[in-house]
């Protein structure tokens, strides 16, 4: 009765999978687990990019109001936007 294999491929004894169901489900488990970590790793080097992209935009914006209302003269306004393209 003990050594039947009734269901071989999802027994105990692990015909298909060593442990059986248990170890494919921790399995499974760990390999979503992965997957969603390296899925969060991936948006966070895209999002950071972008962050640093739209950072730079809104400086420019600013430097450029500076300049427009006067705040800052040509030559300061050029060796900011020179700086702030650099980076």
């Amino acid at each position: 009765m003990w050594g039947c294999n009734y269901f071989p491929y999802f027994s105990w004894s692990g015909s298909l999978f060593p442990g059986g169901i248990l170890f494919a489900l921790i399995l499974l488990f760990t390999l979503v687990l992965l997957v969603c970590l390296v899925l969060k790793f991936i948006r966070t080097i895209k999002s950071d990019k972008t962050q640093r992209n739209r950072d730079r935009y809104d400086s420019f914006e600013i430097l450029k109001a500076r300049y427009a209302r006067g705040d800052i003269s040509e030559k300061e306004f050029i060796k900011m936007k020179n700086f702030l393209l650099q980076s």
